[in-house]
């Protein structure tokens, strides 16, 4: 029976077994790759609450009404508004956190909720020398 075609059960345990192998070696760096994406975005969706809480604010004390600013400066509910202005963001809404305005106008959050991540900026500096760095994100517990 030499004109036999194919593969030994043995030959396709072989290949079976080697799959299994990348599979191992490969998941993990996959989730890895994941996991740093959404990291990403929850710190990029924190940077783009910063500039609209900046937004809403100039268009605050742009108005015939603006909010007065008091020498700690302003804060609130960042779901809310700056004074009679929405804060506007586009894309995923957070869940909850807070925000503050510098009586020099820096915004800075704090406890911003994403879905798995509690997100708020980085300063450095002291008033009025402060200045927004990064942004530090958390898996929330």
């Amino acid at each position: 029976m030499r004109g036999n075609k194919g593969f030994t059960l043995v030959e396709l345990l072989a290949v079976l077994v080697i799959l299994a192998i990348i599979a191992l070696i490969t998941t993990p760096i996959i989730l890895g790759v994941i996991e740093e994406s959404r990291l990403s975005a929850a710190k990029d969706k924190t940077w783009a609450y910063v500039d609209a809480v900046e937004n809403a604010f100039a268009l605050d004390q742009a108005s015939l009404d603006p909010t007065p600013m008091t020498s700690s400066g302003i804060s609130g509910d960042i779901t809310g508004s700056v004074g009679t202005q929405k804060i506007r963001v586009s894309g995923d809404r957070a869940e909850s956190g807070t925000y503050n305005i510098t009586s020099e106008g820096i915004v800075t959050i704090k406890n911003l909720i994403f879905d798995d991540y509690k997100c708020s900026t980085v300063s450095e500096g002291d008033a009025p020398n402060i200045d927004v760095v990064d942004v530090d994100c958390q898996l929330k517990s």
